[in-house]
């Protein structure tokens, strides 16, 4: 999705030290979906913290980029699944021009819970959605209680990646070797070697270099600071602008690289952190008529869990977002360049031809 608004999310997660983890894409959808029924204030507050453009066929057009993102997944034998559903109380009216649009454009699936019963049992339903949708690398992303009788709408992304790289690393080429947590701190990590020609660029902050999966039409881009203690300086330099210069600057060269396994799992409550993007009548006197007419509707939770986990094969990755609305609540070699890994690095995880996010993060300790 919009780099502009991964960005500006990654500023904001990123304020707590150690690593990190997100899907800009993830909680793009997510948070699409209830713009399409927000109206006035709220809608306009949703899409200057997206970077949604003017254009009324917003959705359409981010349909468009899914349906390409799943045929260049399936041509590449990549596994992709992004999927978007939608939970009512039971008897709670919603409009019928919004549910048929984001069931046409996004593929919605709509269900019906009974909160006000059963929010155990509607928890359980949800989860084990999410779950089922992750390969259970996401599971119980509402926790207990979260759920409750008030709870009129529930609307979720769940994505799941699984990709073999183009070339993949050897094992036996694999070895411990220090990684440089600061210049104080060090952790013996596994590290992956190879050598070959890699899409890369450089500045007097940074190295770049895109490592693809399959067919190359998805690709981890890592973000390498030139100096181990860079990583700060490299974070409070960070734009979409500079990610598409670095991006338009990279060339094939021959490098020897090295690249740690690590293995992310990170879990946010996003509320925080929309609300310093912009995002604030939606948690406090919103407008989503568009939702439903029965007035009070706003959102109360937004919650994100990712797993990402890279090794000598390839990356599996996995992440779900849920917004939870109620009715009424408060804002809470020789002639190779050397690339080594061996200190705190960023990475996403790009579709190519779109530049669409689907995973964004820092690596500060390997796990």
């Amino acid at each position: 999705m919009n780099a502009d608004f991964a960005v500006s999310l990654y500023h904001q997660l990123g304020l707590k030290s150690g690593n990190l983890s997100f899907s800009p894409w993830s909680i793009n959808l997510a948070l699409t979906m209830t713009w399409a029924g927000a109206r006035g204030t709220t809608a306009d507050e949703i899409a200057q913290a997206l970077h949604l453009p003017h254009d009324p066929d917003v959705l359409s057009k981010l349909a468009d980029r899914i349906s390409r993102l799943r045929n260049d997944a399936a041509e590449s034998g990549v596994e992709f699944r992004s999927v978007d559903a939608l939970w009512k109380a039971a008897g709670y009216p919603l409009v019928p021009v919004y549910l048929a649009e984001v069931e046409h454009t996004l593929g919605v699936h709509l269900n019906e819970l009974d909160f006000a019963a059963d929010p155990a049992a509607a928890l359980r339903a949800i989860n084990h959605w999410i779950a089922d949708q992750t390969h259970d690398k996401v599971k119980d992303l509402f926790g207990p209680d979260k759920v409750t009788p008030d709870t009129k709408l529930v609307l979720a992304n769940a994505v799941y990646f699984r990709a073999a790289w183009e070339q993949r690393f050897e094992r036996d080429r694999t070895q411990l070797e220090t990684f440089f947590i600061s210049a104080a701190e060090t952790l013996r990590v596994p590290l992956m070697y190879q050598q070959r020609s890699f899409r890369y660029a450089e500045d007097g902050m940074v190295q770049v270099v895109d490592l693809p999966y399959r067919n190359g039409l998805l690709a981890m881009r890592v973000f390498l600071p030139t100096s181990r203690d860079g990583l700060n300086a490299l974070e409070s330099d960070l734009s979409a602008q500079r990610m598409s210069a670095l991006q338009n600057a990279m060339s094939e060269q021959l490098l020897q690289l090295w690249l740690p396994r690590f293995k992310l799992e990170n879990r946010y409550d996003l509320v925080p952190a929309l609300s310093a993007l912009g995002i604030r009548r939606a948690f406090d006197n919103a407008d989503f008529s568009g939702i439903s007419t029965v007035g009070g509707l706003s959102i109360s939770d937004i919650v994100h869990q990712t797993f990402v986990n890279t090794h000598e094969e390839g990356t599996e990755a996995a992440a779900a977002t849920a917004v939870q609305m109620r009715g009424g609540v408060l804002l809470p070699e020789s002639g190779s360049k050397l690339f080594r890994a061996d200190h705190p690095f960023l990475f996403a995880i790009v579709h190519q031809p779109t530049d669409a996010i689907l995973f964004m993060g820092r690596v500060s300790e390997p796990g």
